[in-house]
């Protein structure tokens, strides 16, 4: 097979800056190939620091151009026409590859996920309800927590032998007599604690025992199980003016997972006040999944 020279690229990951500077790699006719910073491959950029900030502005800049082509193309601001345009043509950019590059960074998880009120916000019946409550209303998960769903799932599937393992042996798990099926949680490394072998682990471990426990099924029927219990864990996604309205340190189902299901509050604004998000509401609410 003959290869194209000029798509050679060169990535290196790493502290070792000595050894960077000391190595050279050349293509088949022995001409160097150019380190970079970034590349591009399958649609991902990949950068060199292990981070996916250039990625996410990528996706972010994407998604919000299809979400104004549906707003400007559609005049009908109906429930179900909106939800489907949403689903079948801005989440699919939201959610590319995201089990590769699931943002853990608070900023970078509320940019993203500003993206997706932009557009609720806009659908009819959603005008006086903040963000919290908008979802409960439309029965959908925020993009954190399908984020998150989404590498539970794919963790399963590794622990059920459905998908190679990542880098051979990179997810490893052992049954525990009082606990059951369980993920070895590799030392966090502040550069790789977004990566799927640091953060899919953890969060597989934080399900409960009989979700963990689920074997021998199919991916629809492991699915159903984890949305069954996904149902009971609250949902408050951090956008702006949200945080310090929250009950827990993060949305992540990490932290989620320790509250007590059923009992979460949401906040209240009032109509003509969309920025004030202070007023506890009274009542509660049990989120529904999509």
């Amino acid at each position: 097979m003959k290869l194209n020279d000029d798509k050679f690229e060169v990535l290196r990951y790493g502290t070792n800056n000595e050894l960077k500077e000391s190595t050279t790699y050349t293509t088949p006719k022995g001409l160097p190939i150019e380190a970079k910073t970034e590349v591009k491959d399958l649609g991902v950029v990949m950068s060199d620091d292990n981070k996916f900030n250039k990625q996410i502005d990528q996706v972010i800049t994407k998604a919000k151009n299809m979400a104004s082509w549906i707003l400007r193309t559609f005049r009908t601001r109906a429930r179900v026409p909106m939800l489907t345009l949403y689903k079948s043509l801005v989440l699919p950019i939201l959610e590319y590859c995201s089990v590769l590059w699931c943002p853990l960074s608070v900023g970078n998880k509320q940019k993203i996920e500003a993206v997706q009120w932009s557009f609720l916000r806009k659908i009819t019946g959603t005008r006086n309800m903040n963000y919290w409550q908008t979802l409960h209303e439309l029965k959908i998960y925020s993009l954190e927590r399908r984020r998150e769903r989404y590498r539970i799932i794919y963790m399963w599937k590794i622990l059920e032998g459905l998908v190679p393992n990542i880098n051979n042996n990179g997810v490893q798990s052992y049954e525990n007599p009082r606990q059951g099926r369980k993920c070895i949680t590799p030392t966090l490394n502040k550069t790789k604690d977004q990566s799927f072998t640091s953060h899919a682990p953890r969060l597989y471990n934080a399900l409960p025992r009989s979700v963990r426990n689920a074997a021998a099924i199919s991916v629809d029927s492991f699915k159903r199980v984890l949305d069954r219990w996904l149902t009971l864990v609250p949902d408050e996604p951090q956008i702006p003016n949200y945080t310090q309205c929250r009950r827990a340190p993060s949305n992540s189902i990490l932290d989620m997972s320790k509250l007590e299901p059923n009992s979460e509050s949401l906040i209240s604004i009032e109509p003509g006040t969309p920025a004030n998000v202070n007023e506890q509401a009274r009542g509660s609410y049990h989120n529904m999944a999509s």
